[in-house]
């Protein structure tokens, strides 16, 4: 009995050696999902309250270029986070796109981008090196009549 013991006292270490890259590997994954998804959700609440705040009647001068540096203020203000960054552009569409025979003004696509670097990007565990995906990608788009106040087309 005592000889069965001993022969097998090491195995549990031998395992722990074996698991505990894998588990280190999948909590490092579950860390980055689980951040990306928090950094998202902000994103999706606020992206859209602040480019119908400031994208169609911006502060100042009524200018395209005006609305959209009010409006990337406001989303960076707002998110405040420093692994992630946010692009936002802004084009005009043609009628044709939106299907409306009007003479106002063309409404306006604002496409906020946010880009989020995982956490550590490179990893080397037990002589194998991992490496992350460069970024996460997220993106909202909304339309509007920026001289309509409140109309989403």
């Amino acid at each position: 009995m005592r000889r069965l013991w001993q022969e097998q006292a090491g195995q549990m270490s031998v395992e722990l050696v074996v698991c505990m890259p894998v588990v280190l590997i999948c909590a490092f994954v579950v860390f980055n999902l689980a951040q990306f998804v928090v950094v998202c959700s902000r994103f999706d609440r606020i992206v859209p309250d602040a480019i119908l705040a400031h994208g169609a009647s911006p502060e100042g001068e009524q200018t395209l270029l005006t609305s959209i540096e009010q409006v990337e203020q406001s989303i960076r203000d707002a998110m405040d986070t420093t692994r992630a960054t946010i692009e936002l552009t802004a084009e005009p569409l043609s009628f044709s796109e939106v299907g409306l025979l009007s003479l106002v003004g063309q409404p306006t696509r604002f496409t906020c981008v946010l880009t989020m670097s995982p956490w550590p990007s490179q990893l080397s565990v037990a002589g194998i090196s991992l490496s992350a995906p460069q970024f996460m990608r997220h993106e909202c788009s909304i339309v509007i009549d920026r001289y309509r106040p409140a109309v989403v087309v």
